[in-house]
This record gives structure tokens, sequence and C-alpha cells, in this order.
């Protein structure tokens, strides 16, 4: 699984030790297509990196985004605890990468430039998650 966490773009600057730390906390889940993973207001989990496979992302039923292999998503109800803001389905057979959200969150806290990548994405996709929900 270390493979996979190297490659996502915002967790680029981990060191090979954290990196290590984060694939010896993961595991991998298997989703069915159509199979929802988390729905939006559900409790914070962790984050997950799409190994294999397509999902969607709603919230109040408006398609917000669809992501693929080496893209991650969960990373804002992780870093602030708080719900799920969006639902989760998997568009097709999916492998995901499960990274729980203590390992996670040392992680990322543990490191700027990290911190800030992970900060730069997720208020990209709030202004995203905002368009969508207007244009929807």
């Amino acid at each position: 699984m270390e493979e996979q966490i190297r490659n996502v773009a915002m967790l680029k600057s981990l060191t090979p030790e954290g990196v290590r730390s984060l694939a010896a906390a993961a595991s991998r889940v298997t989703l069915k297509s159509g199979q929802i993973l988390f729905r939006e207001g559900d409790p914070t989990g962790g984050v997950f990196i799409i190994e294999d496979g397509h999902i969607t992302l709603t919230r109040k039923g408006t398609p917000i985004a669809d992501l693929g292999p080496g893209q991650i998503f969960g990373e804002m109800a992780s870093l602030d605890g708080g719900p799920r803001v969006v639902t989760v389905t998997a568009s097709e057979p999916t492998t995901l990468v499960a990274i729980p959200p203590e390992p996670y969150n040392a992680a990322v806290y543990g490191n700027l430039a990290v911190l800030k990548e992970v900060l730069r994405v997720v208020l990209s996709r709030v202004r995203g998650l905002e368009d969508a929900l207007r244009r929807g």
C-alpha cells in the first residue's frame, strides 16, 4: 500500500517513514458497483485512496465529482472530525486503501508541506462543492 500512498499528489511531501506509517495502519476495502461507502452526515471515519475503479461523490443528491485511481477522499471529515459532507458510491467495482483518521492526521499535521497541500485541495473542493450546489 506504500505505492498507492506515495502516488497521491497531496501526500508527495511525506517522508519515507511517514509513508510506511500510513501503510502500516491502512487496510483494503472492496466495493461492488452501486455500493455506498458512506452517506452525507455519517460520522467521520478516515481517508480513502482509490486503488482501482471509480467512485461518485454526491451532495443532497447532486453529483459533485467522479474520482478514479490515485485520488484521495475523506480528508475533510478526517481533519476536522465532523460528519461526512458527501455520499460516496462506487460507480463500478472498486478497491480502496483505507487509512484511519489518527495516523492520517498525525502525518498531515506533522509535515507542513503536506498540510499546505491538503488545505489547498480541501479549499478547492469546498469551492467546487459550492459551485455544484448552485448549478444543481
